[in-house]
């Protein structure tokens, strides 16, 4: 229940910071549990799958890992809590999940989120454009 709870308080602070979105502690707690469940049946699904019972059909599920060969880009902005230097990072990964590239930012005087989201693609892209990766996914 750690990890998800984390999770859940972690989009809250977000909405906070870049929508100005109160979060009520229920719904972060229920939003905890409801990611325990659908884990939980999640994993209970597989099981039966892999042993030979119902197969789980494709809309249902959630996240699957890249095709090998595939790299990810996720970018992300960070709000700047006092001043104006706002936080930009990057990180890509290969099909298995293992960290091939990172890097961060400081952008100075951004008007708002959606800007800083905007640039921190932009910057992502810039990053990766001169590495060897053939199948870059970009998130």
């Amino acid at each position: 229940m750690f990890w998800p709870l984390c999770y859940e308080i972690w989009c809250a602070r977000n909405k906070k910071c870049f929508e100005e979105t109160e979060v009520d502690v229920a719904v972060i707690v229920q939003k905890a549990q409801r990611f325990i469940g659908n884990f939980k049946n999640a994993s209970t699904v597989l099981v039966e799958t892999l042993s030979g019972g119902p197969i789980l059909p494709i809309s249902d599920v959630h996240w699957t890992p890249l095709f090998s060969g595939f790299y990810k880009l996720n970018v992300d902005a960070a709000r700047p809590i006092e001043g104006d230097k706002w936080g930009i990072g990057v990180v890509v990964k290969d099909n298995e999940g293992v960290v091939v590239g990172v890097s961060s930012w400081r952008i100075f005087s951004l008007p708002d989120s959606e800007v800083a989201e905007a640039l921190a693609m932009r910057n992502g892209l810039e990053f990766v454009k001169d590495m060897p990766f053939l199948n870059l996914i970009a998130e």
